[in-house]
């Protein structure tokens, strides 16, 4: 019993730590990408 609470537990922390992995990565690349345009912009104007 107590080691089936225990593997739940790890799954529930794999999950947590997927989906802030997960929302990193989509702001990581949403940052580069507008500082990939203001780049460009200041670049080329």
């Amino acid at each position: 019993m107590e080691s089936l609470k225990k593997s739940s537990h790890d799954t529930e922390e794999i999950d947590n730590w997927l989906l802030l992995y997960h929302l990193g990565l989509f702001e990581t690349i949403v940052f580069a990408y507008d500082y990939h345009y203001l780049f460009i912009d200041r670049v080329f104007r």
